[in-house]
């Protein structure tokens, strides 16, 4: 069943190689790679420490970072910077129960920002640190939210700027606040208000297009609930893209190819609304077809591929795992199922003569000379093929390339236990030998048994806002 709680996270790199990150019961956080035919390799353990409170994310140079919860509630960060996986604590936790924090990170030039959910005096404050050189900063309050769901969301754009939604209905007047992070102070600017409501606010998902952020949220009072779109900083009004007596289910925000999709998911079926303009005119709301039997999935979907980077905006998405992993809107059968289905019903903008936009004579024109000029030319056609053997070539050694080194991360595994096997018989032999048992032996070893690089531990460190010092979690 489609639920962001039950997130699967899907990352491509550069090389069009997708990982699937996720949590198994007993394992912790995994990893696995999609070969060939839309075979999924074994999974790999990243951390066995885990509950399901994690995020993960991909850098430019297609390398992993991960920040997760820890089953004694810590909350820990993750990479794969020097060739293998990294652990360090960043912050300790004085209750060691876990409950879900609602960890996440993001990439920000040459630092790494964390952000969680705590409990302080039975209220809960959205926190905040960063890492730089695997150095942690001590722990920033930001502000506080109502209750202890995700009620706050985390965007860079395309000019590496920083952008914080979280809202805050604890009053009788609900508020939608939006903040910045200053680079030079290393912290978030005053927030400004960007929607106000007597009724609850509840944040859907914001998106990057052309240096424009787009976001949705939510208005809802007891009988009566809508979904308002917006652009950041525009003077256009908003656009309520839904409006009824029962709830609109999950919602959401995906660009891709120059279409605007606004889907919502309502017992296992897609709802959308699509603009061609950025958000100027949308369609009516209509069924997407997105195949039949499979149940939806909420996906995370990070990508480096340089086919989609340009085109593709997005952060919760629904597809399923049908032949690997399908993503909505992006799967063109769908997509053109959904033209035809929705042709009567879309009120588009007309173009002179009364041609939609798409079947305008320039373009065709156009696309017909861009065919006959590459088959007046065969050296095109070659370089064309030569270029895309190359490509394919570049991807199936960037397989081979995952596979060996998970193969080695399995081998690695199968050493670190011959290791405490001969360290057990070690420490069986001098306690026969001695009579006794040395507790450095012991102390070694359950540091080695950890698996983690521990670099740097937060522990007891006050939280800094407004000269006020709050706890850790």
């Amino acid at each position: 069943m489609y639920n962001p709680e039950q997130k699967q996270i899907i990352l491509k790199n550069s090389f069009g190689v997708s990982y699937h990150v996720f949590y198994e019961s007993g394992r912790g956080i995994c990893v696995r790679m999609l070969g060939d035919g839309g075979i999924w390799s074994r999974g790999y353990v990243l951390s066995e420490l885990s509950i399901h409170d994690f995020s993960v994310i991909l850098d430019k140079n297609d390398i992993f970072h991960f920040v997760f919860q820890s089953k004694d509630g810590r909350i820990l960060y993750g990479h794969g910077r020097n060739g293998q996986i990294e652990i360090q604590p960043i912050l300790n936790s004085k209750d060691k129960t876990p409950w879900m924090k609602h960890v996440s990170l993001v990439i920000h030039g040459n630092r790494v920002l964390f952000f969680y959910i705590i409990n302080y005096q039975n209220r809960f404050l959205l926190s905040m640190q960063t890492i730089k050189e695997d150095i942690p900063t001590k722990p920033i309050a930001i502000d506080y939210v109502d209750g202890p769901g995700k009620n706050y969301h985390v965007l860079v754009d395309s000019q590496e700027k920083c952008h914080l939604f979280y809202t805050n209905n604890e009053s009788s007047v609900k508020r939608l606040y939006h903040r910045t992070f200053n680079e030079n102070t290393c912290i978030f600017n005053a927030p400004d208000k960007i929607a106000v409501s007597e009724h609850e606010i509840l944040f859907s998902g914001a998106i990057c297009i052309d240096k424009q952020i787009h976001f949705i949220y939510q208005v809802s009072s007891e009988n009566s609930f809508q979904v308002v779109y917006r652009q950041l900083g525009t003077e256009k009004t908003d656009e309520c893209l839904y409006k009824g007596n029962s709830a609109p289910g999950y919602t959401g925000l995906v660009y891709y190819c120059e279409t605007l999709w606004f889907f919502r998911i309502c017992s296992n079926s897609i709802y959308v609304r699509t603009s061609d303009d950025q958000g100027k005119h949308w369609t009516d709301e209509a069924l997407y077809p997105f195949g039949t039997g499979n149940m939806l999935v909420c996906f995370i979907y990070f990508s480096n591929d340089v086919k989609e980077l340009n085109m593709l905006s997005c952060y919760e998405i629904p597809g399923n795992f049908s032949r690997g992993y399908q993503l909505a809107f992006l799967n063109r059968n769908a997509y053109s199922g959904y033209l035809k289905k929705t042709a009567q019903e879309v009120n588009h903008i007309q173009m002179p003569g009364s041609l939609d936009k798409r079947e305008h004579p320039d373009s065709v024109g156009k696309s017909e000379k861009n065919i006959r000029k590459n088959t007046e030319y065969p050296e095109i056609k070659e370089l064309q093929k030569k270029i895309m053997l190359l490509h394919n070539l570049t991807e199936n050694m960037q397989r081979e390339l995952t596979k060996l080194w998970l193969t080695q991360k399995g081998h690695e595994k199968k050493l670190e236990l011959l290791g405490r096997s001969y360290a057990h018989l070690k420490n069986n032999q001098s306690y026969i030998d001695n009579d006794g048992i040395d507790e450095n032996t012991i102390t070694e070893t359950t540091e080695e048994d950890t698996g983690i690089v521990q670099k740097l531990a937060i522990e007891d460190e006050p939280f800094e806002t407004d000269g006020v010092d709050f706890p850790s979690a």
